[in-house]
Order: C-alpha cells, then sequence, then structure tokens
C-alpha cells in the first residue's frame, strides 16, 4: 500500500513538474561567515559578489544596506530590499530608520505604518515608531506611542523606562517618575550601571516636580559709568504635571552719575510646559521706584508674558514676549519713572539647513509727560553646520518716534548689520554652555539729523550651567553689547556699551 501510493506520488510530481528549487550562490556562505564574525569589508565584498552573480538574492540586499557606507546608499538598497520581499516588515521599519536619521520624518513614520499593517503586534514597529518621534524632537508623541504598546503589554520593563524617559523630555516629570517607578519595580534592588542609572532618573524626576528655591545676584554696568547690583528670591511649586506657580522678590541697588536709586520688584509667577519645544510663562507684579531726592517713591504695575515654541529639527520656531517693566539702569531712569510696554514677535522657518529668521517690534515708553514710541525689525538667516554649531547672519532697522530728555537714548533711526555664530556644548548632564555672539556695524540718525557713518557694534550671550543634583543647577547669565542703536536692554547715550552677569542656584526642597 505505502509502495503504491509513492509511486503514485510520483506520477503526479512528474506530471506537475517539480517545485524549483532556488541554487544559492556559493559567495553567500562565505558573506555570511564574515558577517558572523564582525568583518565588515570583507562581508560587504562578498554580498556585492553574490548581487553580481544573483540580483534578486534579497538577504544579501539587505546585508549590503545594513554595510552601507552612508545612509543614502542604504536607504536605495533597503528600497529594493522592499521590491523583493513585499511582505517582510523589517524592510519598511529598516528604511523608516534611515528616512528618520536623514530628517525626513514623515517618510520615515509612513514606513513604519506600513510595517505595522504587516506585523500590527509586532514590538519593533511600535518601539522603533516612538524613536523616529522621539528622533524629531516630538517626546509626547512618542510616549503616547509607548503607552499604548504598554496599555497591551505590561510586562515589558525596558519600555517602561523608555516612557519614563521620553516624558521626562516632554516636561511631564511626574508621568516620568510613575514610569521609571515602574520599571524600577520589576527588579527592585538592581545593581550595576542600569540600575544606578534607574535610580538617577526616578530621583531626577521627582526632584523636577518638587518644590524649588532659586536665590540670585546680578550685576551690570555701562560705559556711562552706572551700575547696578541686585539680590532676591524665586520659590515656585508644581500645581500641575508640567504646571508651576511661583513668586519672586528682588531688590536693586542703582548707582552713577547722580545719587544711588532703589528698585523694589516682586511679582506672581507662572510656568507651563507643553513639551520641550513649548513653553509658556506668565507674570504681574509692581516695582516700588525710589529715587532717594526726597519725593515720595513710586509704585508702578509690572507683568508680562511669554510663548516660546523652540522648534525641533524641521519645524517653524516662534517666540512671543509682551512685557512691562520700569526702565531702571540709571538713577535718572528711576527718577523719571520711566516705564516701558513693549511686545516682540519673533520666527524661524526652516528651509533644508537654512533656517531664516525675523523680528518684528513694537514699544511704548511713558514718563511724566512724555510718552514716546519706539518700532523695529529684524531679518536674517542661520546656518545649521552641526547640532552644536549655527553661523548667522542679520540686518536690523529700529527708531523712536520722538527725542526725549527723560534719560535714555532715542535715535530717529538705526541701522545695524551683524554676522556671528551660536555655540552649544554639553547636554545639561551635567553641564550646558551656550554662546551666542556676533559684530559688524551700526549708524544711527538723531532727530532732524542725518544718518551717521558705520560704527563697529557687537553683542554676546553666553549661559553655562552645572548641575550639583537631581534637580539642583549652578546657572551663570552674562551679556554684552555695544550697539546703541539697536540695543535690547535701555541705551543711555550714542556712545554707550554695556554689561551684565547673573548667578543663580536653583535648588529643589525635597
Amino acid at each position: 500500500m505505502n509502495l503504491r501510493l509513492a509511486v503514485a506520488s510520483l506520477m503526479v510530481v512528474l506530471a506537475l513538474g517539480a517545485p524549483e528549487v532556488r541554487a544559492q550562490p556559493p559567495a553567500l556562505a562565505e558573506a555570511d561567515s564574515a558577517w558572523a564574525k564582525g568583518d565588515r569589508n570583507r562581508a560587504r565584498q562578498a554580498y556585492a559578489q553574490v548581487l553580481s552573480e544573483a540580483p534578486e538574492q534579497s538577504h544579501a540586499v539587505f546585508r549590503l544596506a545594513q554595510l552601507a557606507e552612508n545612509r543614502r546608499q542604504a536607504l536605495r538598497l533597503y528600497r529594493h530590499y522592499i521590491a523583493l520581499e513585499p511582505n517582510d516588515p523589517w524592510g519598511y521599519m529598516a528604511a523608516g530608520d534611515v528616512l528618520s536619521r536623514l530628517g525626513r520624518t514623515r517618510q520615515a513614520l509612513a514606513e513604519y505604518d506600513r510595517a505595522a499593517g504587516l506585523a500590527p503586534r509586532e514590538r519593533d514597529a511600535a518601539v522603533g515608531r516612538a524613536r523616529v518621534l522621539d528622533r524629531a524632537g516630538r517626546p509626547a508623541q512618542a510616549a503616547s506611542v509607548l503607552a499604548g504598546w504598554l496599555a497591551v503589554h505590561p510586562d515589558d520593563r525596558e519600555e517602561w523606562s523608555e516612557l519614563g524617559r521620553a516624558w521626562l523630555q516632554a516636561g511631564k516629570p511626574r508621568r516620568a517618575a510613575l514610569a521609571l517607578e515602574r520599571a524600577a519595580a520589576f527588579e527592585p534592588g538592581a545593581g550595576g550601571d542600569r540600575g544606578s542609572s534607574l535610580e538617577h532618573s526616578v530621583a531626577l524626576a521627582r526632584a523636577l516636580d518638587a518644590p524649588a528655591a532659586e536665590p540670585l545676584i546680578a550685576s551690570s554696568g555701562s560705559s556711562d559709568g552706572t551700575r547696578t547690583l541686585g539680590a532676591g528670591m524665586a520659590t515656585d511649586v508644581a500645581v500641575g504635571d508640567g504646571v508651576r506657580l511661583g513668586v519672586r522678590a528682588r531688590h536693586t541697588e542703582v548707582s552713577g552719575g547722580a545719587p544711588s536709586a532703589g528698585v523694589d520688584d516682586g511679582s506672581l509667577q507662572f510656568t507651563m510646559r507643553g513639551g520641550p519645544a513649548w513653553r509658556i510663562e506668565a507674570e504681574a507684579g509692581a516695582a516700588r521706584l525710589d529715587a532717594r531726592d526726597g519725593a515720595d517713591p513710586a509704585l508702578r504695575w509690572t507683568g508680562g508674558a511669554r510663548a516660546r515654541w523652540r522648534a525641533p529639527r524641521g519645524s517653524p520656531g516662534l517666540d512671543l514676549r509682551l512685557e512691562r517693566a520700569a526702565l531702571a539702569a540709571t538713577p535718572e531712569l528711576v527718577a523719571n519713572r520711566v516705564m516701558r510696554d513693549q511686545g516682540r514677535l519673533g520666527i524661524e522657518l526652516p528651509l533644508w539647513k537654512v533656517r531664516l529668521r525675523g523680528m518684528l517690534l513694537g514699544a511704548v515708553i511713558e514718563s511724566p509727560g512724555q510718552r514716546n514710541e519706539r518700532g523695529g525689525a529684524e531679518g536674517g538667516l542661520a546656518l545649521a553646520l552641526s547640532p552644536t554649531v549655527t553661523p548667522w547672519v542679520r540686518y536690523q532697522v529700529s527708531g523712536y518716534r520722538d527725542a526725549t530728555d527723560a534719560g535714555y537714548f532715542a535715535p530717529r533711526r538705526a541701522d545695524g548689520a551683524t554676522v556671528g555664530s551660536s555655540f552649544e556644548l554639553g547636554e545639561g548632564s551635567p553641564w550646558l554652555l551656550e554662546l551666542d555672539a556676533g559684530g559688524g556695524a551700526q549708524r544711527y540718525a538723531t532727530h532732524g539729523g542725518p544718518l551717521g557713518p558705520w560704527k563697529p557694534a557687537a553683542q554676546a550671550y553666553a549661559y553655562a550651567s552645572r548641575r550639583l543634583g537631581p534637580g539642583s543647577e549652578l546657572r551663570l547669565e552674562a551679556e554684552g553689547e555695544n550697539s546703541p542703536g539697536l540695543a535690547t536692554t535701555t541705551a543711555t547715550s550714542a556712545s554707550w556699551s554695556y554689561y551684565s552677569l547673573t548667578l543663580s542656584l536653583r535648588w529643589a526642597l525635597r
């Protein structure tokens, strides 16, 4: 009976044709052996030899893509692999990763959508998509993808840790702490570098959600001989995840050119982080201006708001500021009770590696018996050579409606052209250094006079921080300016130059 069945099966095979058995190129075994040994050069040559003999050998195509010397070559090979193996989700995921690293986030997410359609329950499809979003500067969306995966797979310890890190990047320390503690619970008391790193992340998340105090001292001076020296304290508490309320108080002594003056100011403050890029700040308070000239001190309301979108790669950037503040750089300005209401809108638009920059400014400056207006605009471009270096060029124009004798420099028009660069080193763990500096030329015209000759001008800003522990940081800001016609602070004369230093210590109270 078995013999008859075997003969019948043989006759069917002969009638229908035997199944095709694709011969493997002889070089494939050699290539796989070199790959297994980590010999990339030899493996690359061997897989290329395989493709010269069998151009449709998909395994060799995939390996050559992994061994490619640049990302664009890798992408071309992954596209070829997908054409050969359209039902393999890993081909789409590999192409998505390369597209992500090339900055083509939308196309990368589309590849992961295709992979998820083929393998909807595959871990790499969900985790890889989250990493694409994180790499694009969108950690809140990455966290949402990871949270969806963990809702179905709650035992994935590694992704609880990734979720905590994503929430930290998104400015949500409370959610980050819960996710990180969930990861730590899988291996309580785990040692080694990984365990200590996880413990540190939990401590950081809890510290960032804790109340904090920030003492500070500030000093400034100008070429006109004026000096300021101030000290203050700020405290704040979390009232929501990424939302904080606080108070700030400061006293400043102003001296030079006249009897010294004093300024006491305080405010209520509100801060909300909608992610690593989006931040909203607001404050409302008052300033007490004491000229010490026999007149009673004056009380003036102050306040401000700022909405900032610090663009992730490939996205527009926005910075909107509204401010009401006392111009208190000199005793004369304090005596004249000079107040400024100012609005400023800055925008950045990406154009490949170039970022187009623009700014509009409008202000009203008031003192007893006087009301002046100022307008300004700026245009320029920046070139992102690397994540740490961005050279830029800009042109500025500004002017005041009227002349003034209140103590500040108010040219009818000022123009400036500046070339410079910004630098950023470190990532805040444990230190960060930012520097933005430029130099060029500036000219201005007084009211009733023509534009004068171009003169040298320069501006610089530096910020340095050093983390002292979870939630605790020492910060130093320094600023210098030699551009009276286009000053971002309060210029007092046509020959004015200026510097300021601020040292603060933010300390988590936990």
